[in-house]
């Protein structure tokens, strides 16, 4: 999804993240999504029947919590070294790919096998364009809790960071970032009743629910970046086949915590605060310790192509095309398919994202040099 692409910082000899782990573990991430969004959901379960890969769908889930932290891990990163995350720009930015999706796949596969999906009238229509109601590509609720970590996280920063005691600093982070939210959480759940439909029930239960819900799993990447977590578990000296055998023990370790019952919102259970570090850390040691070059050129051509094939992937998975993506009937083969499908469509997008900011570039060089020789 929307991750620095780069979380690398020098502090010492126990570097541990690099841009290749980053670049891994959303690799690793958005393949968990893919296996969720095909074979973990109910709305797909007339087009396959393998409890194998139902049970790896349901595991996907965690796809979402490992994205939140490794988006509060690199915006905190981002924030350190440049003093500011340029919001509206990384806004603007999300909003034109996520707009070139609708315009040139989601609405014509619509018109196409769905057209009257697309007749919801003129102010849907704008909440869809603005992801305020996504009707249209409902896997692009993710896009309002990471604008809202975006404008929360310069303000935190700076208010905790007048606090010297770093022991309280750590303590307020907690309370601030993680305790207040699930309070909230809990507490609605239990005492508030929404309206079953509509657009004023999506808005409260997708956008401003969604929001604080998410709020902990972004803080959870936040707080290991600021305190350096990754480095002070001092794995980077482990040697490479005791750092294979971890990470392996680890990845099957998280999937049956995580099948223990807990107390869950939009899905994620809270277990996942804990899970998706460690599963960040064991993907990306994996494949880079293994070091088998086909594999590492995968994962990471599947992490720089990760945002798109988020945006893009439900007309695959759920959506107007799934009947094509599930012909091939046998699970693996309906899986690489998907993977197929979906990057072949990223680089499109990626290609028409490229086109769109040169020329957005070029008009706004075009209007300063105008302005320019007006002053003169």
């Amino acid at each position: 999804m929307i991750i620095i692409n780069q979380l690398t910082v020098d502090r010492g000899n126990d570097m541990l993240f690099t841009k290749e782990h980053t670049q891994i573990a959303k690799g690793a991430a958005i393949l968990l999504m893919l296996l969720h969004h095909l074979f973990g959901i109910a709305v797909n379960v007339d087009y396959f029947q393998n409890d194998f890969f139902s049970a790896l769908g349901g595991f996907g889930k965690v796809c979402v919590s490992m994205y939140a932290f490794m988006s509060g891990y690199g915006l905190y990163l981002s924030y350190k070294a440049k003093g500011t995350l340029k919001p509206f720009s990384r806004i603007l930015s999300l909003y034109l790919r996520y707009w070139i999706v609708l315009v040139f796949a989601i609405i014509p596969s619509m018109l196409i096998f769905d057209g009257e999906a697309l007749k919801i009238g003129i102010v849907k229509t704008v909440m869809n364009f603005l992801g305020l109601y996504c009707t249209w590509n409902p896997n692009a609720w993710f896009m309002f809790p990471y604008f809202a970590f975006i404008l929360l996280l310069p303000a935190v920063t700076k208010l905790i960071s007048k606090i010297h005691n770093r022991a309280v600093q750590f303590f307020t982070d907690i309370f601030i970032l993680f305790i207040i939210p699930i309070v909230f959480i809990v507490v609605f759940d239990k005492c508030v009743t929404l309206p079953s439909s509509g657009m004023v029930s999506y808005f409260l239960q997708s956008v401003l629910y969604g929001i604080v819900v998410m709020i902990p799993f972004f803080s959870a990447g936040y707080i290991f970046a600021k305190y350096n977590i990754f480095s002070k578990l001092k794995l980077a000296k482990l040697n490479i086949v005791l750092k294979i055998i971890l990470s392996l023990f680890l990845i099957v370790a998280c999937y049956f915590i995580r099948k223990i019952p807990t107390y869950s919102a939009y899905g994620m259970t809270y277990t996942d605060l804990i899970i998706a570090p460690v599963l960040i850390l064991s993907f990306s040691m994996l494949i880079v310790d293994t070091n088998i070059k086909p594999l590492v050129f995968f994962f990471k051509k599947m992490g720089v192509l990760s945002c798109n094939i988020w945006l893009v992937h439900y007309i695959f998975c759920q959506g107007a095309l799934n009947i094509l993506t599930y012909a091939p009937k046998y699970p693996i083969i309906i899986f690489l398919f998907t993977v197929l499908l979906t990057v072949v469509a990223a680089i499109i997008i990626e290609f028409i994202y490229s086109l769109m900011t040169r020329l957005f570039g070029f008009i706004k060089n075009k209007i300063i040099k105008t302005k320019q020789k007006k002053l003169r």
